[in-house]
């Protein structure tokens, strides 16, 4: 019994989209996921999986003084791990914005993270339907902003309740 359990509580650990294992989970809006943080001063973060396995994470950082925007698709597999580069992203048709990314990875699931030093960046992001993310002039991933407006109402919740 041992070595089926002890293997399948493992894949499912390993197969969970999370930087951190020991996220803490805050509640649900629609298919969004939101937790806080222990790790980084209960900072929090909605999250949301797509049908391919990919997934958007939007984040408070330092106490909701800066915002993250990390996207994981196996579309990243060409960007490496803790390399940075320049990656626009844009939401539906306005102006692509440029910004630094770094690759990162969860498990074997590539992807990139922007950090931005204005915690007022979701409000853009909320009005959306897409957000694309494009590099060395190609649409590298286009993610769904489905829901993220009351997911982000809910992580700015889970903000005010970690202070």
């Amino acid at each position: 019994m041992k070595r089926i359990i002890a293997p399948l509580l493992a894949s499912l650990a390993l197969s969970t989209p999370l930087y951190a294992l020991d996220l803490v989970p805050f509640g649900t809006s629609g298919a969004w996921q939101i937790f806080s943080d222990p790790n980084h001063g209960n900072n929090c973060v909605a999250q949301v999986q797509y049908d391919d396995g990919s997934f958007l994470r939007l984040a408070f950082l330092d106490k909701a003084t800066k915002t993250s925007i990390t996207s994981f698709s196996p579309a990243w597999k060409e960007f490496k791990l803790d390399h940075k580069y320049d990656v626009a992203y844009q939401v539906d048709d306005a102006a692509a914005i440029i910004a630094q990314a770094k690759g990162i990875q969860v498990d074997t699931m590539p992807g990139v993270e922007m950090v931005f030093e204005t915690g007022d960046l979701f409000g853009t992001l909320v009005t959306g339907k897409v957000l694309t993310f494009i590099a060395d002039g190609n649409t590298i991933v286009q993610q769904s902003l489905d829901g993220s407006a009351d997911a982000i109402e809910m992580a700015t919740a889970c903000e005010a309740a970690q202070k």
